[in-house]
């Protein structure tokens, strides 16, 4: 093949993409890029849809999610000059019937007078006897041939070829019936787009009751090849109009805080963002979505108030508050939150455990009874001596002469092997004797001159030791931290340990003790007074969370803990059976309703872009490539000349 004809083919091409693109009005896929449930138009112009009566997007569509509809449900799109097509159409989805009557399926127009359908630009219905019709300004009446099946997928492409005046249905990629009109649909140019409902556009028509997915909306007829590739496609969970790139959610993890009467924690500090610094955290989408029994949520899910406990509240900044109720001295009952990102997507939910630590109190300094001590009497003390002309018959060099007519013995407890007595007086006529322990089988004296005639004796009693209760007896608590490989929350013999789990005891909501768990995962309280106490256990391993709890009639080999890591026990004898196994977790997607009509744009995360954002540069590449062509050809003619 010659180079002029491949780069023809290559310019071929790249037009038909750059008018499909251009042409592609409408893409109601019901996911964005993180499978999240929304109305968004894919293709980028801003024609969100919005659901109103008994209309939900569910997890059982086609691809992914679907629109489900029952009873007054429906999906409106405010009138916008893009949808107003009066030339060539094609209009492409999804259908999973539940029952058969005269059913609206997808409408333009409110139409007016008695047959409000009469103005309607496009309609197609589902008839009673299970076939669709087509019809434009009341007129084009076009029938399938085939009955579309109930409760199963079906494809359903209506191409409306204005050049040529041609209707054509194709169901599951074929064509199935084709018709001629003579009369051009015309455009009042303020029709709403309405999906599933016939309210506002027959007396004769209701709305439809069941699912619908992938509604593609072009302004252009497409070819039979493209009607199959697309069928092709979407029937094997494929897009037709290129995939997501997959835009990784927020993840959030759990926080802890202690605290006393209320507390500020900043969920967002340990919380991860991706794709920055295109995405971020949108503070503004924290929010609380547990809630507590009896708990109240207000303020679009920004404020919870927990009869008997507390008010929680999300402040400025990504910070989530509680303040006590001042009768409520316990731990709080654990709540959830979710944060979005600028880019659309939603985190998991994550909890938040307080745990009320008492306010310390000051232990005040014991005021000892110190005696005054009885004044001496002033003696005019004598020079010593020079040690030659000390009198030996007295054992001290040192004479005192101070009066200590009387002498005070006492008497303790403590065991000891020897006795000191100390003896006042140059004739040693009285005596001092402090006697310790029982044994005094050896006596050391020391002699200063003092007369010391007479003595009085004092003896301390000692305390009886307290008969052991339930009040004072101690008691050591404990156990394990294992890995539950299985999930079956018991623990069997393959199942290794876990190290370094911060184990903490509460009693009252005060800290009683904190230890880790070792090598083995094992873990032990000593010295424990019999009570009520909490076992918490925290810093598990990121990506896990605790097991089932009291699996199996063994209670030494389950998990006590529950899904907070935290379990009640009364100790009034030895206990080591306190157990917490944990396993690996999915990380939620956080899908919920709430997202519906209000999801971020996507657009930046299509692996192909929308050539609706960027067809201009397209054409600009493609009149260059033709240009460059052109020259290229003459410069052949010329250099074969």
């Amino acid at each position: 093949m010659g180079y002029f004809k491949k780069m023809s083919i290559i310019g071929v091409v790249l037009v038909s993409t750059t008018i499909n693109s251009f042409a592609l009005k409408a893409e109601y896929r019901f996911e964005d890029s993180n499978g999240h449930p929304t109305t968004k138009n894919y293709q980028d112009l801003k024609l969100d849809g919005n659901l109103s009566g008994d209309a939900n997007i569910l997890n059982n569509g086609k691809i992914k999610n679907g629109l489900n509809l029952s009873g007054n449900g429906a999906m409106i799109v405010k009138h916008d000059p893009n949808l107003d097509l009066i030339e060539s159409l094609t209009i492409s989805f999804w259908i999973y019937p539940e029952e058969y009557k005269r059913e609206a399926l997808i409408v333009k127009g409110y139409g007016g007078g008695v047959e409000r359908g009469a103005n309607a630009e496009y309609s197609l219905v589902l008839w009673e006897d299970g076939k669709l019709k087509y019809k434009h300004n009341g007129k084009a009446d076009t029938f399938s041939n085939t009955t579309i099946p109930l409760k199963k997928w079906t494809h359903i492409a209506l191409v409306r070829d204005n050049t040529k005046n041609i209707i054509r249905i194709y169901i599951n990629g074929k064509l199935d019936s084709n018709n001629t009109y003579t009369t051009p649909p015309v455009s009042s140019g303020k029709e709403k787009l309405l999906i599933g409902t016939g309210e506002d556009y027959s007396k004769t028509v209701g709305n439809f009751n069941g699912r619908l997915d992938e509604i593609k909306i072009y302004a252009i007829a497409l070819t039979v090849d493209e009607i199959v590739k697309m069928y092709s496609n979407e029937s094997t969970g494929n897009y037709y109009t290129g995939e997501f790139k997959v835009h990784n959610s927020p993840k959030a993890f759990d926080d802890t805080k202690e605290f006393e009467n209320s507390v500020t924690i900043d969920v967002l500090s340990n919380d991860v963002v991706y794709d920055t610094p295109k995405c971020e955290f949108d503070k503004s989408t924290l929010k609380i979505v547990s809630r507590p029994e009896g708990g109240i949520i207000k303020d679009e899910n920004k404020t919870l108030v927990v009869p008997n406990q507390g008010t929680w509240s999300v402040i400025d900044g990504g910070k989530i508050k509680f303040i006590s109720n001042s009768d409520f001295y316990d731990n709080p009952t654990d709540i959830s939150y979710t944060i979005s990102d600028s880019c659309g997507g939603v985190s998991n939910h994550a909890n938040i455990s307080l745990t009320r630590v008492a306010k310390p109190t000051s232990t005040p300094t014991p005021v000892v009874d110190t005696p005054t001590p009885t004044p001496r009497p002033v003696v005019d003390t004598p020079t010593p001596r020079p040690t030659s002309e000390v009198d030996t018959s007295s054992t001290s060099t040192y004479t005192s002469e101070v009066d200590t007519s009387s002498t005070s013995t006492s008497t303790s407890e403590v065991d000891s092997s020897t006795t000191s007595a100390y003896t006042s007086g140059v004739n040693g006529s009285s005596t001092s004797t402090s006697t310790s322990g029982v044994d005094t089988s050896s006596t050391s004296t020391s002699t200063s001159g003092v007369d010391t005639s007479s003595a009085s004796t004092s003896t301390s009693t000692p305390t009886p030791t307290p008969t052991p209760t339930e009040d004072n007896q101690k008691f050591y608590i404990g156990d394990r931290v294992w890995y539950d490989d299985n999930k079956n929350g018991i623990q069997d013999n393959n199942e290794d340990g876990v190290k370094n789990i911060t184990v903490i005891l509460y009693r009252g909501g005060e800290i009683v003790k904190r230890t880790k768990t070792d090598t083995n995962g094992t873990y032990r309280f000593n010295n424990i007074s019999g009570g009520k106490y909490l076992i918490k256990f925290t810093n598990i391993p990121s990506g896990y969370i605790f097991t089932k709890q009291n699996a199996g009639a063994n209670d030494k080999l389950d998990s006590d803990v529950n899904s907070s890591g935290k379990v009640n026990i009364n100790v009034n004898k030895n206990n080591l059976t306190y157990d917490a196994g944990i396993i690996t977790s999915k990380v939620n997607s956080g899908v919920s309703n709430s997202s519906i009509n209000n999801d971020c744009d996507c657009k930046d995360y299509k692996s192909t872009p929308s050539l609706n954002s960027f067809g201009t540069v397209i054409l600009f590449l493609l009149i260059t490539l033709l240009g460059t062509l052109f020259i290229k050809e003459e410069d052949l003619k010329l250099n074969t000349k």
